[in-house]
């Protein structure tokens, strides 16, 4: 159902085709995604394209030390005898949230606040975003100087935390690279397909077992030593709507539990956070909880 999405994106980027399945997910169920990875491998490129294949309004926010929260939100001028609200960036369907973690902490809750609430209030004036509203952010790894990394409470207003890694094949990269480009993608998803995706996600079925199998592997996942917290109810949900909005794309009334498997590692591995005293790191532990986890027989 996504193959024209994907061979659209393909004109500027290839190898990420999980990655353009996982955010149009997110797009539909008014989620937000998370991208990570080192620099030059197209997280920026791949965002900026998604959101031209998609024929919604679009605006880029690049973080830096110095962004204020207004220049994000808007602000308020004195013109002609009379306050004028002056709107920021953030008024549009798809914001790319470009190196997210390079602002401090109070910039960043300005777009953090407006995914949670779905408005702003400035000066006591209250003011709705677009629907949809969905924010694609970019971010380096923690491990790099001059980064500010998110807290808890807001990681967890992400749908997905995609950690994007080194493309699998150069040679194809090496190959098509002269005839990449963002000027050649063309809208091939509208609102109405979106809309259309999700007034039948309802109408997926997600038998007991799935949701036993589900419910098993947080258990396992928040009864490990290592996790000081774990799987909240909003990382559960998530999960069972990406779930669903799959076998929709995958033209199933129903989720399998590859569904699940597919989608754990992204719903889950940013709301896992660890006791310092163990070396281990929070896909390790989704990977145990698979592993250990009894897969049941589907039972439709």
């Amino acid at each position: 159902m996504l193959a024209p999405l994907i061979k659209e994106i393909n004109k500027a980027v290839i190898g990420y085709d999980d990655v353009v399945i996982k955010l149009f997910i997110a797009l539909v169920n008014e989620g937000h995604v998370l991208l990570e990875g080192p620099p030059g491998i197209a997280k920026t490129t791949l965002a900026k394209a998604f959101a031209k294949a998609i024929n919604l309004q679009f605006k880029r926010i690049q973080f830096v030390p110095d962004l204020l929260p207004s220049d994000i939100t808007g602000y308020f001028i004195y013109r002609n005898n009379q306050l004028e609200f002056i709107k920021g960036p953030i008024f549009a369907n798809i914001i790319l949230a470009d190196e997210i973690n390079r602002a401090p902490p109070k910039t960043q809750s300005a777009l953090l606040e407006a995914m949670q609430e779905k408005q702003i209030t400035i000066e006591g004036k209250t003011f709705q975003l677009p629907k949809p509203f969905f924010v694609i952010a970019t971010q380096n790894p923690i491990e790099e100087e001059g980064v500010y990394p998110l807290p808890a409470a807001q990681l967890d207003r992400f749908m997905f935390k995609i950690e994007m890694g080194y493309p699998k094949d150069y040679s194809a990269i090496i190959e098509n690279y002269p005839y990449f480009s963002l000027d050649n993608i063309k809208p091939v998803i509208n609102l109405e397909f979106i809309e259309f995706v999700k007034n039948n996600i309802s109408k997926v079925r997600v038998s007991r077992r799935v949701i036993d199998y589900i419910l098993d592997l947080v258990k396992r996942i928040n009864n490990n030593k290592a996790v000081a917290f774990g799987i909240s109810p909003r990382g559960v949900i998530y999960l069972i709507k990406a779930a669903k909005t799959l076998a929709f794309l995958n033209n199933r009334e129903y989720v399998i539990t590859d569904d699940i498997k597919y989608l754990i590692m992204d719903c889950f591995r940013h709301r896992i956070f660890l006791n310092p005293e163990f070396e281990v790191k929070p896909e390790e532990i989704i990977e145990d909880a698979i592993l250990h986890t009894k897969v049941p027989e589907e039972r439709l």
